[in-house]
């Protein structure tokens, strides 16, 4: 009898193993092919959905910060510029700008100027992201591909980055030159936006098939749940400690104040 359960209980464990090891090739299989199709678009899309990146940094985060920029996800740029208020050998671009905090929006409008004066036919798109922000470039480029307009605005927040056409960029940079836009504030992803929608350019639906956020700039604890209430769009649930259940608001730009109204 012992040996009769030791037979059948060895025989069961192999088939159970067999089994599993089928599995395992299936899903390795089916994995090996989802990369493969995935690392093909994503090679298509390169060429296709031309990219540059310009990352706002400054002086003490030229070796510190940039240097893993470069080596990690700005490596899949098309382009990278990074625009510092000094020029430096890692390389960077420097704007004759003061730093702090105030200047932010006045650095933003001389690196776009800079980009449209010289890099104005070398992309499809605009990234301005931080030296602190992480881009999965291949995720924006499938994004941008199949980019659809909404008409509603507010605007972009500069803690996830922002992208623009070589349309808005043209229309960013002749708001200055024709006295449209100023530098009026140093909330800068603030003023950006109402520079874009005084020169018509319209704000786009970044949210992926499933609705969620793919340019993430909010916080989860509780001392940053204030931020949630500012969302363009009603965010969900994040986790069983950090409910989302108010009512949230949108954002407009009405004679240069920003208004909260019911979502």
């Amino acid at each position: 009898m012992k040996y009769f359960f030791s037979g059948f209980f060895e025989k069961q464990f192999k088939t159970i193993y067999f089994k599993i090891e089928i599995l395992c090739n299936k899903t390795f299989l089916t994995l090996l092919i989802n990369v493969m199709h995935f690392y093909e678009l994503a090679q298509s899309l390169s060429s296709r959905v031309r990219v540059l990146c310009w990352i706002m940094t400054r002086p003490e985060n030229h070796l510190k910060k940039l240097q893993h920029v470069g080596a990690t996800w700005a490596e899949h740029c098309n382009q990278v510029l990074y625009m510092s208020s000094q020029s430096s050998d890692f390389p960077t671009v420097g704007l004759n700008v003061s730093e702090g905090r105030s200047q932010l929006y006045w650095k933003t409008i001389r690196a776009f100027q800079y980009i449209h004066a010289h890099h104005l036919q070398h992309a499809d798109w605009f990234l301005k992201a931080d030296d602190d922000t992480f881009v999965v470039v291949e995720n924006l480029r499938h994004l941008l591909y199949r980019f659809r307009l909404f008409v509603r605005q507010g605007y972009m927040s500069r803690g996830a980055g922002y992208i623009l056409s070589p349309e808005a960029l043209r229309r960013f940079v002749q708001g200055f030159s024709t006295g449209r836009c100023e530098n009026f504030s140093s909330v800068e992803d603030m003023a950006l936006g109402r520079c874009m929608e005084t020169m018509g350019v319209k704000a786009g639906d970044s949210r992926d098939p499933k609705q969620r956020e793919t340019f993430n700039h909010l916080i989860a604890p509780e001392n940053g749940k204030q931020v949630w209430s500012y969302s363009y769009y009603r965010p969900r649930q994040v986790s069983a400690s950090f409910p989302l259940k108010k009512c949230v608001c949108i954002q407009r730009l009405i004679q240069g104040t920003l208004l909260c109204t019911p979502f």
